[in-house]
Parts: structure tokens; sequence; C-alpha cells
């Protein structure tokens, strides 16, 4: 192969290894905090094992209503309900497909005290779309989520 074309096949390698880099791999692109769709909370995406999981780590309004933070009123489990929905994990056992889209996992809404199934893909570096859903995947609802700024980690 001449001079020219090596440099042509390189910079082609090189251009498509930085494209997959900008929107991520599928093993850790996920990872990193995300606002959601209503813009209440940022959810930190984190690798644990070999899936990923998430909690809340930002909440647009962190007090309840009396005063005093915001707790887990609405889970189905008794024992549960005194939990503050600061540092909550929501988002469980999501895990890395071939296609670098995740699948397998299950995901809390705080608001309604229900758990989905759940299933991600990003939607370029600073989008991921999430799909909640009950049964199969078209029985569910999607939100886009977009990357934000670290967040600290808030004590609840």
């Amino acid at each position: 192969m001449s001079n020219p074309c090596r440099f042509l096949v390189s910079l082609l390698l090189l251009a498509a290894a930085a494209g997959r880099a900008a929107i991520g791999d599928s093993g850790t692109g996920i990872a990193g905090d995300w606002l959601t769709r209503d813009g209440k909370s940022i959810v930190r995406i984190e690798r644990a094992g070999p899936a990923f999981t998430g909690a809340i780590v930002w909440l647009k309004d962190p007090e309840a209503p009396g005063g005093g933070p915001k707790l887990d009123h609405m889970n189905p489990e008794p024992s549960r309900r005194g939990r503050n929905i600061l540092g909550l994990v929501i988002l469980r056992d999501l895990r890395s497909d071939q296609d670098g889209n995740w699948s397998g996992g299950r995901i809390y809404d705080p608001e309604s005290g229900k758990t989905y199934r759940c299933e991600a893909s990003l939607d370029g570096p600073d989008r991921v779309r999430i799909r909640g859903f009950v049964g199969i995947a078209l029985l569910g609802r999607t939100e886009i989520w977009q990357r934000a700024p670290k967040a600290p980690i808030l004590s609840p």
C-alpha cells in the first residue's frame, strides 16, 4: 500500500474511533449525570459490576411541602416509605448489549411507587432514551434525558 493510501486509511480509522468515543461505546457511554425529562432531578448512572445503576443525586425541589426531605412515601412496601428520595437508587441491572443499547434493567418511579422493566439507548453524546415498560417494550413510555454537568452527591 502506498504512503498516501496508508495515510488515508489511518485517517479514516482515527475518525471512526473519535466518532465512537464521542457517542460512547456500549460499555461506558451511558455512565454520567442525566437531567430527567421534566427537569426535576438528575440521575447519576454508574457501572456496578457487569451492569449499570442510577441514583437520584440532585432534586430541583428537595424539600417536602411540609418541610423536611422528600421521602419515598409512594413505595408499596411500608418499611421503605421513610427513605429519602435524594440518593435513592431508581435504576438497576441495566446491561450493555452488543449493539450499543442497554436492556434487562428495572426502573423505579418514586412518584407512583411502581417499578418497570427498562431499556436504554444513546441518541448522540448528550441524550439518552430511557424506556420503561410492563411486559413487552411496546407497552411503555420513553423519556429523553439530557446529559447534565456533574452534580455533587448530596447527603440525604
